[in-house]
């Protein structure tokens, strides 16, 4: 019996390229006045940081959809009002502006990403009403990356599994073991940086380490480097692309 191979999507968080990787990986594509192009001649993905402090017009996205290959997808990381400056406690016409702008990336919109901060800790009556109305105005796959422990209890993983989320592997790991999420709509790994965050480069071993994770999902993969302060993020994204 022939199993198909699950889509793996692996790239960094922004597609700015490092002088110091141009020469080795990017001599033929780096011409081309459009980095965006030049990330996607490389990555089948790309992980939009940006998002995360300023609001793009929509205009926008529908230019990045047009401006990559047909396979690619772009994983949106959500404004921060929502996640750190309002807790998770949202306008809903104010997140259907947001939606509604990101959605313009059609076919090409993978993932939306909503990280929240280290201290928010997990209650069932806020998440609610969070989730609900994200739901209502979008229904593809959402991963959201907690950082404080009481998102790792059962309660927390019922809502996961109750509106279809995914919880982000994240290195480093602020919230421990936790239950698997059965209905998540895609496995989504987020690489920081070790030991320093956001900086040092991940050795060959522990890239070997998450790649055996990578390959173990049993549907749509997501592995995104943030490790992109000193450029570290774009030649582990191409070590990963060689593991996998």
């Amino acid at each position: 019996m022939t199993v198909a191979r699950t889509k793996i999507f692996v790239g960094t968080a922004g597609w700015s390229i490092p002088k110091t990787s141009r020469g080795d990986f990017f001599a033929a594509d780096v011409v081309k006045p459009d980095h965006l192009a030049a990330y996607a001649a490389r990555f089948n993905g790309v992980e939009i940081n940006s998002a995360f402090h300023r609001d793009h017009q929509p205009g926008t996205y529908a230019k990045w959809a047009r401006s990559t290959p047909d396979d690619f997808r772009f994983s949106i990381k959500l404004a921060k009002r929502f996640t750190h400056e309002h807790k998770l406690k949202v306008d809903t016409a104010d997140l259907r502006g947001v939606i509604e702008g990101i959605t313009q990336l059609g076919e090409k919109l993978g993932v939306i990403l909503v990280q929240i901060p280290p201290r928010l800790e997990f209650d069932e009556a806020t998440v609610e009403e969070f989730f609900a109305p994200l739901r209502e105005l979008y229904l593809g796959p959402v991963a959201f990356e907690a950082r404080h422990p009481s998102w790792a209890q059962r309660e927390a993983t019922r809502s996961f599994e109750e509106y279809e989320v995914a919880r982000v592997l994240a290195d480093p790991d602020r919230i421990g073991p936790a239950p698997a999420i059965r209905r998540a709509p895609v496995t989504y790994v987020r690489l920081h940086g070790s030991p320093k965050v956001y900086y040092d480069a991940y050795d060959v071993a522990a890239l070997e380490r998450w790649a055996v994770t990578v390959r173990a999902a049993s549907h749509e993969t997501w592995c995104m480097f943030d490790n992109t302060a000193r450029g570290a993020a774009t030649v582990n994204a191409m070590q990963m692309q060689a593991l996998l």
